[in-house]
C-alpha cells in the first residue's frame, strides 16, 4: 500500500505572515476515543496507529485555521475533511467520505486570518461505507481536509490531499457486551428453559 503523508503546522502559525495555511490545536474523536491533536501529525512513512476501535463514529472533531485569504462573515469560511478506509492492503474500502465541519468561527485577532472549525453533526463512517469490519483485523484510515477561503474557494493548502491525505492506522474489535446486558440475555435464557419445562 502506498505511503501517504501531510505537511502539519503547529503553534508557529502566527509567526510567519508568508505562510499561505496553517492550522493548529486539533482533536477528534472516533469510536469513544480521542485521537489526539492532528494537526500535530508530520510527514514520514510512519503510520500513526490510533489503537483499536469497535466503532467508526466521528463524535467530535475540531481545529483552527490561519489562512491568507481573510475572514469575511458574508462568505464561506469553513472546512470538509474527507476520510477513506482502506482494507490493509492496497483496495480502498468505499470512495472518499466527506464530514462537512461547517463554516468556520472567527478567532478574534487584528488580521482576521484566524477562525475555529468544529463537526457540525457526529457521522457513523462505517454505516456511510457499508462496510462489515472484520474483528482483530489492521485497517488503514485516510485523511485531508479542504477549507473555504475569502469567495468559497477551496485550499489544501497543508492538510493533504487525495493523493497525498495523512495516513493511520486501526485495529478494528469487535463490541464485547456490558456486564449488564450479558446478565439480561442470561435471564432470558433462562426463562424460555425454565418456560419449556412447565409446558412439559
Amino acid at each position: 500500500m502506498k505511503k501517504f503523508a501531510v505537511l502539519a503546522i503547529a503553534a508557529v502559525f502566527a509567526a510567519s505572515a508568508y505562510a499561505d495555511y496553517g492550522w493548529y490545536g486539533g482533536s477528534a474523536t472516533i469510536g469513544g476515543q480521542s485521537i489526539g491533536d492532528f494537526t500535530q501529525w508530520t510527514p514520514g512513512s510512519a503510520d500513526q496507529d490510533l489503537g483499536t476501535f469497535t466503532d467508526l463514529t466521528i463524535t467530535s472533531l475540531a481545529f483552527n485555521i490561519w489562512d491568507d485569504d481573510k475572514w469575511d462573515s458574508s462568505k464561506d469560511n469553513g472546512a470538509d475533511v474527507y476520510f477513506r478506509l482502506w482494507d490493509g492492503g492496497n483496495t480502498p474500502v468505499g470512495d472518499w467520505q466527506k464530514v462537512w465541519a461547517g463554516n468556520g468561527t472567527w478567532i478574534d485577532g487584528a488580521d482576521n486570518h484566524n477562525w475555529a472549525i468544529s463537526l457540525a453533526d457526529p457521522v457513523d463512517l462505517n454505516s456511510t461505507w457499508n462496510v462489515n469490519l472484520v474483528d482483530g483485523k489492521d485497517y488503514y484510515l485516510n485523511i485531508y481536509v479542504e477549507t473555504y477561503g475569502e469567495g468559497g474557494n477551496k485550499n489544501s493548502g497543508p492538510y493533504g490531499n487525495r493523493d497525498n491525505p495523512i495516513q493511520t492506522k486501526f485495529t478494528y474489535q469487535q463490541a464485547v457486551p456490558e456486564p449488564a446486558t450479558m446478565s439480561l440475555l442470561g435471564l432470558g435464557a433462562l426463562a424460555m428453559v425454565i418456560r419449556r419445562k412447565l409446558r412439559k
